[in-house]
């Protein structure tokens, strides 16, 4: 028999695997995916050991597949399609098999196949069955259903009300072919796509009849009885072949149909009693196409398909047809398909089973629909906090029928958008700023399910060390004609620019130095030899470069010159003195005549000196050039020294927030410019400054923030003071005008609580004034009595001794003088 041959395997299953990844779009009325193929039966066998036709049922997580091995096998699902069981095999005895058909009922499995058996010392294929009561796992002996002459094929089953309806077709195959091996009688099935297009092959096989007889009968299954009904014919036909469309379903309309073709015509039968007596019906022919090889069922009313085309020995891809025929999806891309691919229904999802191969290996392919988004866990970095300049996320995915290796994953953090899918279950970005984030993932499986909620993670970049490169630095293959080395480098950081980043350098093993701005360093007093100059920077919030930078040098001096007296590298002094010494290659004192440059203009001889000063040198950056030359010509090397001459103080800015650090230091916004020199140079923004607090000492501070905390503690009730700041910038000018804050009381509260509460204040004061003064201020109340009229004149005439006495007995010196003094006391 002629087999499927392909000449590169290899490029047929990168194809499978290249459409699988491909996005299909959803079908009209579909709203789920598909899931990938997934090769469940695979093995290199004969023909009549070939894997092929299979069939399935479905019944919520469990599906079982039997399929054709030689005898009949079957594997068996219990987490719908995800994994499966080993073959089982249903009656091993029989070796020479057909399509076989599959059903579940509730308490038994059902399989029903075609097995080529002995019939009146003729051979022809008849029908089988074999039950299982505990879900596959045992069967009881094979029974047969038919006692024909003919071959009967193409078992279809189908529920019908409380029974099982078993529908099939009998033709006289080895009247129609001929005497064809035994081997190769199988594959002639209306199920096979190889080997039934053309039954009457002209000059090669007898064609005893001009026509081809196929009858098609039906039965019912008795679950209690393991038994099936007499049999009942339906129709029969004659045609140039036998039918390969041949599909039994229902109910559709309110009937059962079985529809067939004749040559090109499409014959359909309806039975409005469940099978028990059929009529030809006429109507919705156009949903089947003689050209097609289909397997058909009936989702809530509605016609769903699997089909491919009828061309043997050809690639043809896999197609499903829904809602009445208006939407197709192709499921697969085109490879060898061997038979008809069949469908099953159940909780919502279609399950597709078919039989491919090439050359001599075969196997079966299962696909299924899937709305079930996979799941993605983030299982790197372990810490939140990143301190390295990339920082790797990893991640696993879970699907509940696709493949691991078949996930796509899309992330993202802060604000970003979505990145695009990837298969790849990591990413490497860049540190963002220092702020905390929140790293997303989410797995999209084949069929476009994406993963809902997200997976999250949660970092922060405060911690990201700044990285350090050198950008220039002698070759260390040249040894150097000097004592110092200067080194150029920068830094990257996730926040800060590279000049706002402060650096240490170390030569060797020695101490590192104090961190400082810039982006270049000297080293000096380097000793003849070998050295590794390091560099590390550090941000603006602490981190520290781990892995500091570093590169070697060579240094072999002879003649040296070693600058001893330098002016700071910023200053504001009016003369610039610079002093240095020389040495010979022993490390011995010599004298030498010596040359300076200034500001690269031309060389100029220094006369019997080793020091020189430079009066009235102009603002801006200035650079120092000076070498020796012995009497033979021998010359050290120039040694270089930069520096900037600053003579423009900073201006202050200050103003209180009115806010508190601590609930009681007042915080004030500060900052500070130096203003661009005369030449142009701009300068570092000044970090130190000096305050004092109501004309006492200036007091010197550091600040390289915008807010700074008054050291002086404020409570509400409090007074206050003002406070003065000025800053110094590098080179040592002081802001001649220093930044006023105010911070008395009515200054820096709310007026509209401040006068108020004076107001309130002062009406208590009054009232407190009101209740003491009256107490110590009245005239002495007497009782009335009768006094005879020289005791009267008594007492007018010693009025002027006695002194008065209050309401309460005790005396006073207390009187008014006059009326001014009533005046002074309204309260009296």
């Amino acid at each position: 028999m002629k087999r499927s041959h392909i000449c590169n395997g290899m490029m047929i299953c990168m194809g499978t695997l290249l459409f699988g990844m491909m996005a299909v779009p959803p079908a009209q009325g579909q709203v789920q995916g598909w899931c990938e193929e997934k090769y469940l039966v695979r093995d290199k066998t004969s023909v009549v050991e070939s894997i092929s036709m299979p069939a399935l049922v479905v019944n919520g997580d469990e599906i079982f597949v039997a399929y054709r091995q030689g005898n009949i096998k079957l594997i068996h699902s219990k987490d719908r399609g995800k994994t499966w069981s080993s073959p089982v095999d249903i009656a091993p005895n029989l070796r020479v098999c057909s399509a076989p058909a599959i059903m579940l009922t509730n308490s038994k499995l059902l399989i029903v196949w075609p097995s080529l058996v002995q019939i009146n010392q003729f051979t022809a294929f008849q029908l089988f069955f074999a039950e299982s009561s505990d879900r596959g796992k045992t069967w009881s002996d094979p029974k047969q259903i038919t006692q024909s002459k003919n071959d009967t094929f193409s078992p279809r089953l189908l529920h019908v009300g409380e029974q099982i309806l078993l529908v099939w077709l009998e033709t006289p195959l080895a009247e129609t072919l001929g005497n064809i091996p035994m081997g190769q009688r199988p594959n002639y099935s209306p199920e096979s796509v190889e080997s039934l297009f053309e039954t009457r092959i002209e000059d090669k096989l007898i064609d005893r009849r001009k026509q081809v007889h196929s009858n098609f009968y039906a039965s019912f299954y008795n679950p209690g009885m393991s038994s099936f009904s007499s049999q009942t014919q339906i129709h029969d036909i004659f045609a140039q072949r036998i039918p390969h469309i041949f599909a039994l379903f229902g109910p559709y309309k309110g009937s059962i149909f079985l529809t067939v073709n004749e040559n090109a015509d499409i014959r359909s039968y309806e039975t409005k009693d469940n099978g028990r007596t059929w009529n030809p019906y006429f109507q919705d022919r156009e949903y089947f196409d003689p050209g097609m090889l289909m397997d058909l069922l009936i989702v809530d009313g509605k016609r769903y398909s699997t089909w491919i085309r009828r061309q043997a020995y050809q690639q043809i891809p896999v197609n499903f047809r829904s809602e009445e025929g208006v939407g197709n999806l192709q499921l697969s891309p085109p490879h060898y398909v061997r038979s008809l691919p069949r469908i099953a229904y159940s909780d919502g999802v279609f399950h597709v089973m078919w039989e491919a191969g090439q050359e001599e290996e075969s196997w079966l392919t299962y696909m299924r629909t899937d709305d079930i988004p996979p799941t993605s866990e983030i299982v790197e970095p372990k810490s939140p906090d990143v301190i390295e300049r990339t920082v790797t996320f990893r991640w696993k995915g879970e699907d509940n029928i696709s493949a691991v290796d078949r996930l796509m994953y899309s992330y993202t953090y802060g604000n970003k958008p979505w990145s695009t899918v990837q298969s790849e279950t990591f990413a490497t970005i860049q540190t963002p700023p220092d702020d905390e984030y929140e790293f997303q993932v989410r797995a999209q499986d084949v069929a476009g399910n994406i993963q809902s909620p997200v997976s999250k993670f949660t970092f922060n970049t405060f911690k990201s060390a700044p990285e350090t490169k050198i950008t220039q630095a002698p070759p260390m293959s040249v040894a150097l004609n000097a004592r110092q080395v200067e080194v150029r480098f920068t830094g990257d950081d996730n926040t800060d620019p590279p000049d706002k980043l402060m650096y240490s350098a170390q030569l060797d093993d020695e101490p590192w130095t104090e961190f400082a701005s810039g982006l270049s360093h000297m080293f000096s007093n380097l000793s003849n030899g070998a050295h590794t100059l390091r560099i590390k920077m550090r941000d603006s919030i602490g981190n520290i470069d781990p892995t500091p930078a570093e590169c070697q040098v060579s240094i072999k001096v002879g003649l040296e010159l070693v600058l001893e007296t330098t002016p700071p590298s910023n200053t504001n002094a009016d003369t610039i003195t610079f002093g240095w010494t020389t040495k010979d290659d022993k490390g011995n004192p010599v004298d030498l005549q010596y040359y300076y440059r200034l500001n690269k203009k031309s060389a100029e001889e220094i006369q019997n000196a080793n020091r020189i000063e430079l009066p009235d040198l102009e603002e801006g950056r200035h650079e120092f050039t000076v070498w020796g030359v012995d009497a033979s010509g021998d010359k050290t090397p120039e040694i270089t020294y930069k520096w900037l001459v600053d003579r423009t103080p900073p201006e202050t800015r200050a103003a209180f927030t009115k806010n508190y650090a601590g609930k009681k230091y007042p915080i004030i916004d500060l900052s500070a410019e130096d203003p661009v020199l005369t030449d142009g140079e701009r300068t570092a923004t000044p970090t130190q400054y000096e305050y004092r607090i109501g004309g006492g000492a200036w007091i010197p501070f550091t600040n390289s923030g915008t807010t700074w905390p008054v050291e002086k503690a404020l409570s509400f009730i409090s007074w206050g003071y003002i406070v003065e700041l000025r800053a110094i910038d590098a080179a040592g000018n002081a802001d001649p005008t220093p930044a006023s804050v105010d911070l008395r009381i009515f200054v820096r509260t709310n007026p509209l609580i401040f006068y108020p509460v004076v107001v309130v204040l002062a009406l208590v004061l009054l009232y407190l004034l009101r209740m003491v003064l009256p107490k110590g201020r009245g005239t002495r109340r007497r009782t009335p009595s009768a006094k005879t009229s020289s005791a009267m004149m008594d007492e007018e005439e010693n009025s002027t001794e006695v002194k008065t006495e209050n309401s309460y007995g005790s005396t006073s010196s207390f009187k008014f003088d006059d009326e001014d003094d009533k005046n002074k006391y309204p309260f009296s």
